[in-house]
């Protein structure tokens, strides 16, 4: 008869070592875009040939794991900007079109607050960004020496 080893504890295991139970990376790319495209993780799991438990484990656990969902995610939000920015020219012509409906005034007045929100949104984010490119270059020409410790940051007073 042989010795039986010790069993590891939880967080000594490799989530995707070989073995009794092991899934294969083909299994755990399933499972990432199972996620992306299921509406729970019950079903994530099952679309994926994995037990729930497993699947949510793996998604606390597993940084392999989490990070290949990251990036999928990310490539998910990516192509759906890159869809609605190729759908802008003709958003913004109908938005021009409702401008003038004659007819029926609050069309009118739903285009001229959809035109006014998107404006403000992108003063907005132009703002922000020129002032964090300002505490940018601030903080860099406050930087000290090289060697000589981190500079103490301070805040900009905007009022």
């Amino acid at each position: 008869m042989s010795a039986a080893r010790p069993q590891k504890a939880a967080g000594d295991r490799n989530p995707i070592a070989e073995g009794h139970g092991a899934k294969t990376e083909v299994v755990r790319e399933r499972a990432v875009l199972a996620v992306l495209s299921e509406r729970t993780i019950g079903a994530a799991a099952k679309q994926a040939g994995v037990s729930e438990r497993t699947l949510r484990r793996w998604m606390v656990d597993d940084v392999e794991f989490r990070d290949a969902l990251a990036e999928g995610r990310r490539v998910a939000y990516d192509a759906g900007i890159y869809r609605i920015q190729a759908l802008t020219a003709r958003a913004v012509a109908t938005l021009d079109e409702l401008l003038d409906a004659e007819k029926h005034p609050a069309v009118r007045l739903g285009a001229a607050r959809s035109i006014l929100e998107l404006a403000t949104t992108r003063y907005d984010a132009d703002t922000l960004l020129a002032r964090l490119e300002d505490l940018e270059e601030r903080h860099a020409a406050a930087a000290p020496p090289k060697g000589s410790g981190p500079a103490p940051f301070k805040f900009p007073d905007f009022r």
